[in-house]
């Protein structure tokens, strides 16, 4: 386990972070801040949680857990807000993934996992171009090809919709 370096009111952090985090607030001697880009490279859920601001923010954070694109298929979506983040998935013909903030019709924050190549280029131009945090009453619906590739993979597609569309 890696122990915190105590330098004057905070703490120094080496090895595993959460290791670190846990021996001193169990020592709880120091107040201590945590770098963001010590874990995950300053990206993602955890990240966000050791950037929160307010407990409130916090518990926001805590309280949403991520579901893929899958989950959503057919679904209006607003998307807020957007991260590309590291792929770990092995075989994958992508080395990134994004994370994507979105509101539902009904109002509901929701984090999306998107690897598709269709709906990450739309998505990504969009954003590049201001148009995310979407705003008004436009959301996407993203649903799969009817129709499968030669490889056997059904393709997303993108649909940009207004809110009382069908």
């Amino acid at each position: 386990m890696t122990t915190p370096k105590k330098t004057g009111t905070e703490i120094e952090l080496h090895g595993d972070v959460f290791a670190a985090a846990a021996a001193h607030l169990a020592d709880g001697s120091v107040p201590f801040s945590l770098p963001t880009d010590a874990l995950l490279g300053g990206e993602g859920p955890a990240a966000d949680m050791l950037a929160a601001t307010s407990l409130d923010e916090l518990d926001n954070l805590a309280a949403q857990e991520t579901q893929p694109l899958e989950e959503y298929e057919g679904a209006k979506l607003r998307v807020l807000s957007l991260k590309v983040l590291p792929s770990s998935v092995e075989g994958g013909d992508l080395p990134f993934y994004l994370l994507a903030s979105c509101e539902t019709l009904s109002g509901d924050i929701v984090l999306v996992t998107i690897g598709g190549r269709t709906p990450m280029a739309y998505l990504l131009r969009r954003q590049s171009l201001g148009g995310i945090p979407m705003e008004g009453d436009r959301y996407l619906v993203f649903s799969r090809a009817s129709k499968a590739t030669k490889g056997g993979y059904h393709p997303w597609n993108v649909r940009v919709v207004k809110g009382d569309d069908f």
